[in-house]
C-alpha cells in the first residue's frame, strides 16, 4: 500500500508540472521578463491546477516518508522525469531522443539499485 502511496504522490508531481507547462503555454510570454510571466501565470487557471497538485504530492509524501525509508522512497521520485518525457510528447509535440531513451534506461537502473 505504501509504494502505490508513492506512486500517487509521483504521479501527482508530474501532473502538477504538466499542468505548469499547459499554463506558461497559454500566456503570450514572448518578450516579457520573470516578473511578467508570474504576474501572468498567478491569474492562470492551469498554473493554480499546478499548486494544488502539488499540494495533494506534499499531503501524499509526508504519508509515505512516514511508512518508508528515504533511501528507498526518494530515489523512486526519479520516475517523474520518464513520466514528464511522454507527457511531452504526446501533448506538446517534444521529441524523445536515442540519448532520453538511454537516460531512461539509467533512470530505471538506478531505481533498481537504490530501492533493493
Amino acid at each position: 500500500m505504501h509504494y502505490v502511496v508513492l506512486l500517487v504522490s509521483i504521479m501527482m508531481a508530474t501532473l502538477a508540472q504538466f499542468l505548469f507547462k499547459l499554463g506558461v503555454s497559454t500566456l503570450d510570454t514572448a518578450d516579457k521578463n520573470i516578473g511578467q510571466i508570474v504576474k501572468a501565470g498567478v491569474t492562470n487557471i492551469y498554473v493554480w491546477g499546478g499548486v494544488l497538485g502539488y499540494a495533494l504530492n506534499l499531503s501524499l509524501w509526508l504519508y509515505v516518508l512516514a511508512h518508508l525509508e528515504l533511501s528507498k522512497a526518494y530515489p523512486m521520485t526519479s520516475l517523474a522525469y520518464i513520466f514528464t518525457l511522454f507527457l511531452g510528447l504526446f501533448f506538446f509535440n517534444e521529441q524523445i531522443t536515442p540519448a532520453k531513451l538511454f537516460g531512461i534506461l539509467f533512470v530505471i537502473v538506478g531505481v533498481i539499485l537504490l530501492t533493493r
